[in-house]
């Protein structure tokens, strides 16, 4: 078992100035790219109500449902912004108030925003595999002949 100071007990963390610095600097970041999504979505949000207003004036239906890609982007795209918010905010608060608490729930922030790109980008592979598995099978190619491994005969 490790020497423990008087200060410390098992199981617990000790950050030096380092640490603080570093967590920071990291807040600041995510702060900025949290702000930039924000704008961003803005953006997105404000195109889209004009594409609304001009395609639903018309009453073509058809380009009404061409919307509906850009308000799942937008969806999609709001919860790893808000989670990279949320992680710069209580880390920013734990910064300042020194509590175990409030870092804890920056750091389970910073884990979801993890979680979901990571989720989504599962997602992002299987919709490629399926989408060239479609294409080489509407094209009439056999998917196993073009899986196969070329043989030395």
């Amino acid at each position: 078992m490790e020497n423990l100071s008087p200060n410390e007990s098992p199981g617990s963390i000790n950050f030096n100035d380092s640490c603080f610095r570093q967590l920071d600097v990291t807040r600041k970041w995510t702060r900025f790219l949290s702000v930039v999504g924000f704008v961003f979505l803005v953006f997105m949000a404000v195109f889209f109500l004009v594409a609304l207003t001009q395609f639903f004036g018309g009453g073509n239906w058809f380009q009404v449902l061409t919307i509906v890609p850009l308000v799942l982007m937008g969806a999609v795209y709001f919860f790893p912004i808000y989670f990279l918010s949320k992680f710069s905010y209580h880390s920013k608060l734990a910064l300042n108030t020194f509590s175990g608490e409030s870092l804890a729930t920056a750091l389970r922030y910073l884990k979801l925003h993890y979680v979901y790109m990571g989720v989504l980008l599962i997602i992002v592979i299987f919709g490629y595999l399926v989408a060239f598995v479609g294409m080489m099978t509407m094209s009439g190619l056999d998917v196993s002949d073009v899986l196969k491994t070329p043989s030395m005969y």
